[in-house]
């Protein structure tokens, strides 16, 4: 069990769950699943109520009862915990809900899940955390300004619950190639409309947004039966530039009484191309893969990517990258017609998502990151019982050293025309070297 450095008892850790945020099936299922998997007593209490107290210049306006936070906090106070983890953390950023658990001595975390998209609005909030977790490292630094410390703040990949999302082999995979997710974000519509038309029985889903009352909506448990039946996964990522509603209304219109973050500078000049970032106000570019990857590969299927962020070809060098919408279908017809290969490096990646990438990988970095677990040294094996080599990097500079309009290959794209495939040269036999990679990383 995981104990919390000198104490006994396993490490208690109370998820506060922000129940209304609409696309986080997969995390809300996934921590409490990692820190239990970690060797933690874990609650989970319901804080979607917090959204609900107004701040002027966020979308939820509406005024709850005085003392609902503190209230909710003391709630949670009773459970005990040595860590309050809060996923997402604009509900658990109230004042009076952290300010109630701290003066208790308590712990809390929050989990950045959508930077850099909303960096402008969560660089403001983060610093009331005792730490801060962000999914993408190019916003790691903006937090630490933040912060009069500059510590507690951590980069963290997203991760997988791998009981859930499971590896199928290659038998009876009726679908040939898959999407899921909103398929008009920049740059995505370009990518996927040529895949539709040119690969029979491909399934986009979806090219007019679904909600959750949406009868198209796929619910979260359902998610690792499409992606475990499909030949060949697509993944394309959001463009994470600055949109132009945001450039008109959060820079250049910017009331005076909303103060810009510390650490943040505002976005000087609106891009060729606006992109997906809605509250990215610094207009940062983002390297992290995104959690579709992350549950696709785990099931073990082969996903074409595209080429623009440069945490794939660091984690997973194995892993087909498209530098161009051309390329991207390329590549995917080649794996349609070698499904061998295709299954091979679904193979191999789903292997390294196991072996480094579980929930139970990152709520076990959480606890060590926060003092609640002492961290391995050299061949000591860590408290799960393996090697600690799946504690992420922090050399922020190594990890973010790349635009994210600018492909991550270090050599000339591979296609399959050259005679030779991806499970043979990974693009470049010298990504085999990866900070993540075992090597060989594939025998």
């Amino acid at each position: 069990m995981a104990r919390t450095l000198g104490r006994t008892g396993p490490v208690r850790v109370a998820i506060a769950d922000d129940s209304g945020l609409i696309f986080s099936d997969d995390y809300r299922h996934g921590w409490k699943s990692g820190f239990e998997g970690a060797g933690c007593e874990v609650k989970v209490f319901d804080i979607s109520v917090l959204r609900k107290i107004g701040v002027t210049h966020s979308p939820y306006k509406s005024v709850m009862m005085p003392g609902t936070a503190k209230g909710m906090a003391k709630n949670i106070v009773s459970f005990k915990p040595d860590l309050v983890w809060c996923h997402h953390g604009r509900a658990a950023s109230k004042g009076e809900f952290l300010q109630t658990l701290h003066r208790e001595g308590i712990k809390t975390a929050t989990y950045l899940c959508d930077e850099p998209y909303e960096v402008g609005e969560t660089a403001g909030y983060s610093p009331r955390f005792k730490y801060a977790f962000s999914m993408d490292a190019c916003t790691v630094e903006v937090h630490r300004k933040s912060r009069p410390d500059r510590r507690g703040v951590f980069y963290l990949p997203p991760g997988v619950d791998t009981s859930f999302f499971a590896r199928r082999d290659y038998r009876n995979r009726k679908t040939p190639v898959f999407f899921l997710g909103n398929a008009t974000l920049p740059p995505r519509l370009h990518w996927l409309k040529q895949i539709e038309r040119l690969v029979d029985g491909a399934d986009i889903r979806f090219f007019k947004p679904a909600g959750k009352s949406d009868p198209r909506w796929v619910d979260a448990k359902d998610h690792p039966k499409f992606y475990g039946d499909c030949v060949v996964g697509l993944n394309v990522h959001r463009d994470p530039s600055i949109t132009m509603e945001c450039f008109k209304r959060r820079v250049v219109g910017r009331n005076s009484r909303t103060p810009v973050p510390k650490g943040l500078q505002l976005c000087r000049k609106m891009p060729a191309s606006p992109g997906t970032g809605f509250w990215n106000d610094g207009n940062l570019p983002a390297s992290h893969v995104n959690p579709r990857f992350f549950e696709l590969a785990a099931c073990g299927t082969l996903v074409v990517s595209d080429d623009h962020r440069s945490e794939l070809a660091r984690m997973f060098p194995m892993a087909p990258r498209a530098s161009d919408p051309d390329h991207f279908v390329e590549l995917v017809l080649y794996y349609l017609k070698h499904q061998d290969e295709a299954e091979k490096i679904g193979q191999a990646c789903s292997y390294l998502i196991s072996r480094r990438h579980s929930y139970v990988h990152r709520a076990a970095e959480v606890l060590i990151r926060v003092g609640l677990k002492a961290s391995g040294a050299g061949d000591q094996l860590s408290f799960l019982g393996e090697q600690e080599d799946w504690l992420t990097p922090q050399d922020c500079e190594q990890l973010t050293g790349r635009s994210s309009s600018d492909p991550t290959g270090r050599f000339a794209r591979w296609s399959p025309q050259y005679g030779m495939s991806l499970i043979s040269t990974s693009g470049s036999p010298s990504e085999s070297d990866s900070l993540d990679v075992p090597t060989p990383w594939l025998s």
